[in-house]
């Protein structure tokens, strides 16, 4: 299996934090070093890589037009047992899988923002994450709900 452009595209973006393109030597030079010159690099930082970005679907709950709203508008948060005390009318649901296990919670919620600005929402509501599987290393999953303020 041949792996896609995108990918491959982002695997050269991740590693070039570590080539250090343009900066200076780090190694010291010393005469006739086959490094001479070149930056090390350090393998720690291929693990905050996320190679696959988060999968996400909107599910409407009626006859909503969306809106998209600005990309730095504030979409709150409120998980599953709270609730706001402001009138709200439910746009949909949205879902959030992780294709990495390297996907944090915080990378989640940002994509479920991402879509509930999308269409129209102020804030996200029953926000329940949960690992789609029993196995130590599993991806995560995020369900909302998208509500707009009335």
């Amino acid at each position: 299996m041949k792996p896609s452009a995108h990918l491959v595209a982002i695997g050269v973006l991740c590693l070039l934090p570590a080539i250090q393109l343009g900066s200076a030597p780090v190694l010291a030079e010393h005469p006739g070093s086959p490094a001479r010159g070149l930056a090390p690099v350090l393998p720690s930082f291929l693990p905050a890589c996320e190679p696959l970005p988060p999968r996400t679907q909107f599910f409407p709950s009626g006859e909503t037009q969306p809106t998209d709203r600005a990309r730095d508008a504030n979409v709150e948060v409120f998980l599953a047992g709270q609730s706001p005390a402001r009138e709200h009318t439910v746009l949909g649901e949205v879902e959030v899988l992780a294709r990495s296990h390297r996907t944090s919670l915080n990378n989640l919620l940002d994509s479920a923002r991402r879509e509930a600005r999308k269409h129209g929402g102020d804030a996200l509501m029953e926000v329940r994450p949960r690992a789609v599987s029993s196995a130590a290393r599993a991806p995560l999953v995020l369900t909302a709900k998208v509500v707009r303020w009335s």
